[in-house]
């Protein structure tokens, strides 16, 4: 099966055991005790959506994307982060726009992991794909935000122009091969078939600060 064909029954089975959070490297901080309460409970929803045992076969269906993985995970990440930021607005929480960056990338990544468990594209071999894959993430989530009037232009140019400096100061870079690591290390141990996905464990002290 090539990568970027769509594995023949995208089912949780083949997904294997859901992913050990990474460790902070030297270049995060923690947050405050509110932002990372904030930060916990925005990604702990994300997680719980995309691994509901009703849900995950539609979300393996979403990042094979046809023949387009990249696209796929593009979709499925900017639709899973959006649900989450509308379900933290309707419960009148205001999330800090570091707070929510931190926390998409953590469901980009996270959806990138569980894109390689299922057989349907490993990013650690194609990190110009996984850079890709973000920005449409970035751009589409941008629109689905915009059609719905949660975020105004200004703050979607900034977001942009953030995202920007991030790859020319080589954050991104870094970002990517830290996830590359990450797929490599997870890809050297065996896995034993799961018959269901769990949400991903929370890491303490996690969310970096000062990238916005």
């Amino acid at each position: 099966m090539g990568e970027n064909s769509a594995p023949p029954s995208a089912d949780p089975s083949t997904a294997g055991a859901a992913p050990q959070p990474r460790m902070l490297t030297s270049e995060e901080q923690p947050a405050s005790p509110e932002e990372q309460a904030l930060y916990e409970k925005f990604v702990s929803k994300a997680f719980l959506m995309v691994y509901d045992k009703k849900f995950i076969p539609k979300v393996l269906e979403m990042l094979a994307g046809g023949d387009d993985p990249l696209e796929g995970l593009a979709v499925t990440a900017s639709m899973v982060i959006a649900r989450v930021m509308k379900a933290a607005k309707d419960a009148g929480q205001k999330l800090p726009g570091d707070v929510a960056f931190a926390g998409a990338k953590e469901i980009f990544e996270d959806l990138a992991e569980l894109s390689r468990r299922a057989g349907i594209k490993d990013y650690s071999q194609d990190r110009d794909a996984l850079e890709g894959a973000m920005f449409r993430t970035m751009d589409q989530l941008r629109m689905i935000l915009e059609q719905s009037g949660d975020i105004d232009r200004e703050a979607a140019k900034a977001d942009l122009a953030m995202l920007q400096e991030m790859d020319q100061s080589g954050q991104l870079e870094r970002l990517f091969m830290d996830l590359a690591q990450k797929d490599e290390a997870a890809g050297a141990q065996p896995q034993a078939p799961a018959t269901s996905e769990a949400p991903p464990k929370r890491r303490g002290g996690l969310m970096p600060q000062g990238e916005r």
